[in-house]
């Protein structure tokens, strides 16, 4: 879950933090409010192509911050275990973009390529615009979107185990 997104120097936004509750968080607003300049914003940290010319006029650089709760068994471990990104249960995502046409992705202060933030990104966010339904239809998310939905979580983990256990015996 998105707990918390920090905004520097993104076209008018010098410095911005928005704390999110949880549940269902929606931006709603009327045209020119500045709801596409918070996606773009969210979008980068998403693995999105950079947009260079979303730093503030007067900034050389700009970052979005985004702070991730994730549970024990979060769908996400598995592709962070797969980077040698360390975890526990906060997920620091961080995108540095700078004028010169340089850009980081950081996972929990470990440097990434774009490609390795996607496929983060995709298990632990989504966007839904208006007539946008991508995510569930990706039968990637499904398993996920039911065992979240169930509130097993100690099953679960006991089930890793135990499949844990039986993939070490069956090597010995």
């Amino acid at each position: 879950m998105l707990r918390e997104l920090i905004i520097k120097n993104i076209v008018l936004i010098e410095t911005l933090t928005i704390d999110f509750k949880s549940g269902l968080s929606v931006l709603t607003g009327e045209t020119g409010t500045g709801k596409s300049i918070l996606l773009d914003s969210l979008g980068l940290i998403l693995g999105n192509r950079v947009d260079y010319s979303l730093i503030r006029k007067d900034a050389d650089q700009a970052s979005v911050t985004g702070i991730f709760d994730i549970s024990a068994n979060h769908s996400v471990i598995e592709t962070l275990t797969k980077y040698n990104i360390n975890y526990d249960s906060e997920l620091i995502i961080r995108r540095e973009i700078k004028k010169d046409g340089k850009s980081k992705c950081i996972i929990n202060d470990t440097l990434i390529t774009r490609n390795a933030l996607e496929e983060v990104a995709d298990h632990i966010i989504e966007v839904q615009g208006q007539f946008e339904d991508r995510g569930l239809l990706n039968t990637k998310t499904h398993l996920s979107l039911l065992d979240a939905f169930a509130r097993h979580d100690e099953l679960l983990t006991e089930i890793k185990n135990i499949f844990q256990d039986i993939k070490i015996v069956n090597f010995i």
